[in-house]
Formats: C-alpha cells, sequence, structure tokens
C-alpha cells in the first residue's frame, strides 16, 4: 500500500531517535556545554529528515494519483451564441486540490479559429496564454487561473473561465470536447444556437474514443437532438470513463 512506505519511514525514523535518547539520555546533562549543543543539533537534523522524507514520499504518491495536483468533481461548459460570429464560451470546474499547497490553476485547450479568445474570470486572475504542445503531437493553449489566496490540501474551489471570441470568418470547428484523465463525477455541455431558425433541425452527435487512439475509430456514438424551444444542445454524461475524450459536434446554422 502507498502509505505503507510513509509509516515506514516514520517507524525506523523514530526508532534512531529513540535509540539516541537511550544512549544520551542519561548523561546528556552531564556533558559539557558545547558536546550538549552538538547533540541536540544532531537530534533537530534527524528531525528535519523525517519531515523531509516523509514529505517528498508523501508528495510523489499524490503526484502519481493526481498528476495535475487536483481532483476534478464536476464540469460545465457553455457555448453560447446570437449571431454564429460572436460566441461566449463558459466553463465551471469544481474541483479539490490535491497538493500540499497550490497558487493557480493551469486550464489547457485547443482554439481552432484564426482569433485568439479574449479570456477572463470572474473568480480567478487570469494570466499570459501560451502555447502547449499536446501528448497527440497537436498543438495547444494553456492559461494560468491565480487563486486570491493560497489553498491547502483537500481545499475545494471553483474555476471560472469565460472566453470572448469573434468567430466571423467561421474558422472555427463548431463542437466541445472534454479529456477525462481522472475520475470525475460529471461532464455537462450546453451549446446555445440563439440565431438558429425554425426549420434547424440538425442533429449533433457525442462521440466517445480513447484518449491513446485518438486517431483510430471512434468507439461509441450517440445522436442529440436540437431542443427548438431553448435552442440548444445539452448533455450530460454522469461518471464518464477515464482516459477517454468526449465530443459533441453540430452543423451550423445557415
Amino acid at each position: 500500500m502507498p502509505f505503507k512506505k510513509i509509516a515506514n519511514i516514520v517507524f525506523n525514523s523514530l526508532a534512531i531517535i529513540s535509540a539516541l535518547f537511550t544512549i544520551f539520555g542519561l548523561s546528556i546533562f552531564q556533558l559539557d556545554e558545547s558536546k550538549a549543543w552538538v547533540i541536540f543539533t544532531l537530534i533537530i537534523l534527524l528531525l528535519v529528515y523525517v519531515f523531509y522524507q516523509t514529505y517528498r514520499v508523501a508528495r510523489k504518491i499524490i503526484g502519481e494519483r493526481y498528476p495535475n495536483g487536483v481532483l476534478p468533481i464536476a464540469s460545465f461548459a457553455r457555448y453560447s451564441t446570437s449571431d454564429g460570429k460572436q460566441i461566449r464560451y463558459e466553463l465551471f470546474r469544481h474541483i479539490q486540490i490535491k497538493r500540499p499547497f497550490m497558487n493557480s490553476f493551469t486550464h489547457n485547450f485547443v482554439w481552432t479559429g484564426s482569433k485568439l479568445p479574449e479570456i477572463s474570470s470572474e473568480l480567478q486572475s487570469v494570466g499570459k496564454v501560451k502555447d502547449n504542445e499536446l501528448k497527440d503531437g497537436e498543438m495547444g493553449k494553456q492559461v494560468s487561473l491565480g487563486f486570491k489566496e493560497t489553498l491547502l490540501y483537500n481545499s475545494c474551489e471553483i474555476i471560472h473561465l469565460l472566453m470572448d471570441i469573434d468567430d466571423s470568418d467561421e474558422k472555427s470547428s463548431p463542437h466541445l470536447a472534454f479529456d477525462v484523465k481522472e475520475p470525475i463525477r460529471s461532464i455537462h455541455f450546453r451549446v446555445e444556437l440563439l440565431h438558429a431558425k425554425h426549420d434547424y433541425h440538425e442533429k449533433a452527435k457525442l462521440t466517445c474514443q480513447n484518449l491513446d487512439k485518438l486517431k483510430g475509430p471512434i468507439e461509441s456514438e450517440s445522436v442529440l437532438e436540437f431542443d427548438s424551444v431553448s435552442k440548444c444542445f445539452s448533455y450530460l454524461e454522469k461518471n464518464p470513463k477515464v482516459g477517454y475524450r468526449y465530443m459533441l459536434k453540430w452543423v451550423r446554422p445557415n
């Protein structure tokens, strides 16, 4: 078991400390001041070493289980446009911190349009957008979202991201995607095509594909009906499969 390593480090170190106290405990007060300080310093250094080793092993275990430093709980993505040209993309992510402390969250994304979105947040401070090479060789983007205060291990936080997008040349691909790399309770897509006319009856497709086989065949595909009243596609996936990409694709209204 992972935490057995931590227990062994603590147990072995405490055994050494106990042995030192046994050896020096009765005679330490009989030593002169300089020798007593040497022994005291050695014991303090040993305690520091114990805490350091415990921290190092714990961080390694947590890092292997949560490579991004967080446990995702739920995500909601909303894509909304009233004319097909100007788009608002809003993302909410409920996460739990899985590092000793964390000051910011890095959001990775792929944008297929010709103009970079304007990014803001109601809850975090937004850093500069940087290039990011993805695992499959595709070039993406990433942006850092700074917390208002340092969050400690097991703290929960709501991540908020808002993108104002100029897609007047309609170069972007009409889809939303979410990569499930750790267990998560739910992901929710909502696509609002407010400019769609009454004769728009196109269906959207939801695909599920293994992240290690993105260039291979699609494993599963389902069809979503367009809600002509709310003028949107909406899809909620509970407990999605880890290691898969969920993608919602639709047809642009004329």
